[in-house]
């Protein structure tokens, strides 16, 4: 289920698939029993995200449905000081593409600034930050590519 809060604005296309939101959008995007449970966004994000679950905030939201091979494929398109939160990650980037089918996210920093993934081995522990101009992350395999790299810094265990 993906799940949308925002403050002004919202505008969609239902037959090619496309929703925006403006505005401190928050957006939530993880497994759920039945799509009719009532989502509490404050009561989700004070506990640790399930597996899969993915939270993000930013200025600017685009929501793709794009099925693929008759499977969901939920892919966003995040704009302005973007922060993305996931189980064992957290990220800050100027803009961020998710693409559910790919289980990739990728963060893009702009000339204010780097992207920045903090990436948690285990709870508890430090992990590893990456610091570069764009960082491609695939959560199921917890592989990352950098491209312009700034700094890495901390322990990884893969």
């Amino acid at each position: 289920m993906t799940f949308v809060a925002f403050k002004r604005q919202m505008d969609a296309n239902s037959m090619i698939g496309v929703a925006s939101f403006w505005e401190d959008v928050r957006v939530l995007h993880l497994p759920v029993r039945s799509h009719k449970d009532e989502v509490d966004l404050d009561k989700v994000l004070a506990q640790d995200l399930p597996e899969k679950g993915l939270y993000m905030k930013c200025d600017r939201l685009k929501v793709l449905d794009r099925p693929a091979d008759g499977k969901p494929n939920k892919q966003m398109e995040g704009f302005g000081r973007v922060s993305v939160l996931g189980r064992d990650f957290s990220a800050t980037s100027d803009s961020v593409t998710y693409n559910q089918a790919k289980d990739q996210i990728i963060f893009t920093g702009s000339e204010t600034g780097p992207a920045q993934l903090k990436k948690f081995n285990r709870p508890g522990e430090a992990g590893e930050t990456v610091t570069a101009k764009r960082i491609i992350y695939w959560r199921a395999t917890r592989t990352i590519k950098t491209e312009d790299t700034a700094g890495i810094s901390g322990t990884s265990s893969n």
